[in-house]
């Protein structure tokens, strides 16, 4: 009897362990990345090519692409180069992108309504901003033709064209909205330098799911 009592407790005393196997994790990530092309039309004595100027900028807003601008204009090309990830503001994610997938009221950012907007200010970017944080320098422009693209790569590109006489100041931070101001999807800032009336900038933003 002692012999099994003395088992008994022993057993009494056994404890579980539960060790997970599997570790569920689910992730989504958004890459938004813009990038500026700037076209430089002005001649070595300090004046203007007006006309390549003019029909450059009729053939961005068109649509053609950065090789076939290229081709068409290589004189003038300066430099295409990306400048970074940029922020989702909280704007852009309750009042445009969850509403467009759970089939609710939102203005769409197609080629009628969406715009690439630039200022001078060089606030840090905030989740709960909702436009460009400029005074007074800041300017939006409508899509280039065909633009915004998407359907491949799991990705949508924007595209707007800063005419001449477009934007003329110095360049700090860009935003892509629905067309209306304060309706900012997303914000970057980055200092680019000052735009004169000799140059012609184009601004592109890809975004990627995966």
């Amino acid at each position: 009897m002692n012999n099994l009592h003395a088992q008994e407790k022993a057993h009494g005393n056994d404890s579980a362990r539960v060790t997970p196997l599997v570790a569920l994790k689910e992730k989504g990530k958004w890459v938004g990345k813009f990038f500026l092309t700037k076209w430089d039309f002005t001649r070595a004595d300090g004046s203007i090519d007006r006309i390549a100027q003019e029909a450059f900028e009729v053939a961005s807003k068109a649509g053609k692409s950065l090789d076939e601008l290229k081709e068409m204009f290589a004189p003038f090309f300066r430099s295409h180069e990306c400048l970074g990830l940029n922020g989702l503001t909280n704007y852009g994610i309750n009042t445009i992108i969850w509403p467009a997938v759970a089939g609710g009221s939102y203005t769409a950012m197609n080629n009628a309504n969406a715009r690439i907007g630039v200022g001078d200010s060089s606030t840090a970017f905030a989740a709960s901003q909702t436009d460009l944080q400029a005074a007074s320098n800041k300017t939006y422009k409508a899509m280039d033709a065909t633009y915004p693209t998407y359907g491949s790569s799991q990705q949508i590109n924007f595209r707007s064209t800063f005419g001449s006489t477009d934007a003329n100041y110095a360049w700090a931070e860009f935003i892509s909205d629905n067309g209306t101001a304060g309706h900012a999807m997303n914000r970057l800032v980055s200092s680019q330098g000052t735009k004169t009336s000799g140059q012609s900038w184009q601004v592109t933003l890809t975004v990627t799911l995966s």
